[in-house]
């Protein structure tokens, strides 16, 4: 299979690049002087250009902050049109330039875990955004079935970083426990979340989303963006498109656009779900907050952009087929989404009950009171906060 599609030799160089330790002995002969003003970001081992390392490049490109910028990305992951700013530097991930980069960096930033990093000196920071909000599914070691050496590589990841970021008081807590880290903690807000709080880039967002897949200004949108199984099961995927876009339209009126964003491991599959022709597939668009903009309403399950989607307070409708499932067999949940403020429905019916019986007072109600309970962090200036921790660490280091 590999062969047929090419990406065989790519694999076959990652697996030597970590198993035989080749940045090790790259790095080993080559020392690098640290530039403090040069940061490596990446986003999911090299996906491309998004998620929380995006929006703090894009803050640091828009106030001119002195900054040079290297982006790790393997070049088989990006998705059409996955663009990068003419004046941020790409390197491939799995490269002896990426060795080269991350030893000179005065200034890591990732999203997830680091499956490798050459020794890192002590005038070198390392920020760990995470990938995701509000923690409600249990994450790093409070999660099921972590095979050994993923743990191996996460207890020796958390030893490297200097500062992880967190959105709430309780996410806090649940951090410095489950990412064995006994580091500083940052209760600043999701850098992604930031553009949820500034009208003009959540208007922009809209115009382009609209622009992009041709839907008319006027009409509204629907998100349906539900998450994976380990069992790669499609059975709980089964949203009647056609009557969700009725009950839609019906209760809140006007024309609206049903739109689906799947998981990548979903949309391998996305022939086998029937999804109707007239539904607009996303899944291939690279920035999900930009998605998130436009979408004025939101059908999910258990997937975490429902954390993201509350700072803009509109209609979050639960489609969970199979709860007890996927908490048995997938993740447990450290907040039961029972206790959410959001709607639940089993099956297409339920949606349907959910859908005429939205109250938009009542539902900002349940929002406010469920964040204010969690202590939630976010207030649209979580980059700032994190640009001036980096920049007061920095004078620490060096002086200046």
């Amino acid at each position: 299979m590999y062969l047929k599609d090419g990406s065989f030799f790519h694999r076959l160089w990652i697996h030597l690049f970590f198993t035989r330790k080749f940045y090790k002995v790259y790095n080993f002969f080559r020392p690098q002087r640290i530039n403090p003003k040069k940061i490596v970001m990446c986003n999911f081992v090299g996906l491309g250009y998004g998620c929380n390392p995006k929006y703090l490049a894009e803050y640091i490109l828009s106030h001119n902050l002195d900054y040079e910028i290297v982006w790790f990305m393997d070049s088989h992951k990006l998705k059409p049109g996955n663009t990068f700013p003419k004046n941020i530097r790409t390197v491939e991930l799995f490269s002896k330039e990426a060795v080269k980069e991350l030893s000179s960096a005065g200034i890591w930033i990732d999203n997830c875990r680091k499956g490798w990093f050459p020794r890192k000196k002590p005038c070198q920071l390392y920020v760990q955004t995470w990938h995701g909000g509000f923690a409600c599914k249990k994450i790093e070691k409070d999660a099921p079935h972590l095979p050994k050496s993923y743990v191996k590589l996460a207890r020796k990841d958390s030893k490297t970083i200097d500062l992880i970021t967190t959105d709430s008081s309780v996410n806090t807590a649940i951090f410095r426990n489950s990412f064995w880290y006994s580091g500083e903690i940052l209760e600043c807000g999701t850098p992604r979340t930031d553009i949820f709080f500034d009208k003009q880039k959540v208007t922009a967002a809209t115009i382009k989303i609209h622009d992009e897949y041709k839907i008319p200004h006027a009409t509204k949108i629907a998100l349906y963006a539900p998450t994976f199984r380990q069992s790669l099961t499609l059975a709980p995927y089964m949203l009647d498109y056609e009557s969700a876009q009725k009950f839609l339209e019906e209760k809140f009126g006007g024309d609206w656009q049903l739109c689906v964003r799947l998981h990548p491991n979903v949309a391998l599959k996305s022939a086998e779900l029937n999804i109707p022709e007239n539904v607009n597939d996303l899944s291939d668009y690279a920035d999900m907050q930009e998605i998130l903009c436009a979408s004025d309403a939101v059908i999910t399950d258990y997937s975490g952009i429902m954390f993201d989607y509350w700072f803009l307070s509109r209609p979050v409708f639960l489609f969970a087929t199979d709860y007890e499932e996927y908490t048995e067999n997938d993740r447990a949940f450290y907040v039961p989404i029972e206790k959410l403020p959001f709607s639940i429905a089993k099956n297409n019916e339920e949606l349907k009950k959910n859908i005429e019986n939205f109250d938009d007072e009542d539902f900002c109600r349940k929002l406010d009171s469920f964040k204010s309970e969690y202590g939630i962090a976010s207030d649209g200036h979580a980059c700032q906060k994190v640009m001036e921790w980096l920049e007061n660490k920095q004078r620490e280091i060096f002086g200046k």
